[in-house]
């Protein structure tokens, strides 16, 4: 607690001025770094022991540990960096879709709205994924030009006869 008396709870009661209250805040953020800094120090230093009563030689153990070390750090590095990723911007809501007139039969209308619905889809899809749509545009297209019985099946699906 860091206040004279033990019925002063509060810091913000205890301590009035905020670059007082910063500068508690850095000083303890230091004291923290610096107990990290020292336990692994000492996790590699145990690392280094535990390698060496398995066998390994002193120049060997320390290659280990440090690559461990830096993986650490580079899994440090990328935690830090999407932390700091600036957060996307919360998309509003879209408006209801306007009724559709009906063309006179269920059927028809179904597929109309059907078709409607797997447009929008599409369209999300292909804007959300854009790398992924032109790899698989291009696979459609290396195999419907590399496999002839393919494209005639194709071809004889969406052609009337």
């Amino acid at each position: 607690m860091l206040g004279f008396t033990k019925s002063v709870g509060d810091i913000k009661a205890t301590v009035s001025s905020f670059t007082t209250r910063i500068a508690i805040a850095a000083g303890l953020g230091v004291a923290a770094l610096l107990v990290v800094i020292v336990t692994l120090w000492f996790l590699g230093d145990a690392l280094l022991s535990l390698l060496q009563e398995h066998g390994f030689r002193r120049s060997a153990a320390a290659a280990l540990t440090g690559a461990a070390g830096l993986i650490l750090v580079g899994v440090l590095a990328i935690s830090a960096k999407l932390a700091m990723r600036p957060r996307t911007p919360a998309v509003p809501a879209a408006p209801p879709p306007a009724l559709r007139p009906s063309t006179g039969s269920v059927v028809n209308d179904l597929a109309l709205g059907f078709g409607g619905y797997a447009a929008e889809q599409l369209g999300t899809t292909v804007r959300t994924h854009p790398y992924s749509t032109i790899g698989s545009a291009l696979a459609a297209g290396l195999a419907l030009g590399a496999i002839p019985e393919l494209r005639k099946a194709i071809f004889s699906m969406t052609h009337k006869r």
